[in-house]
């Protein structure tokens, strides 16, 4: 898709059976170490059946061009849990519309921006 035009990747795990954690940081970690353009991070569980772990998160945020995270999950409790642990290293968007104004006070906080979907 990069030598077609496109100018970002956004990649899912839509998987069919029970991937381990490593499996999924190697999936997306594959994917941005074969482009060079930014990669992000899109996590739905209810419509793709699996979610990043925290952890995950965090391993993926030190790959260069994995720069962004959009965060389909509507729990916004875990939206600060990953603000806090990427700090700076992942622009993160929140798909949680029925709460876009608790969503922006989120990205208030310590300088993070969260940006409502």
């Amino acid at each position: 898709m990069e030598k077609l035009g496109a100018d970002g990747i956004l990649a899912i795990m839509d998987s069919y059976f029970p991937v381990s954690q490593e499996g999924v940081v190697s999936y997306f970690r594959s994917i941005a170490e074969a482009v060079s353009c930014p990669v992000v991070l899109y996590t739905n569980p209810s419509f793709s059946g699996t979610n990043l772990s925290l952890e995950a998160i965090e391993a993926l945020s030190e790959v260069p061009n994995i720069q962004y995270l959009k965060d389909a999950s509507a729990n916004t409790g875990n939206l600060l849990t990953v603000m806090n642990r990427v700090g700076d290293k992942i622009k993160i968007f929140s798909a949680s519309a029925h709460i876009p104004l608790f969503v922006m006070m989120l990205g208030e906080w310590d300088g993070c921006r969260v940006l409502p979907a």
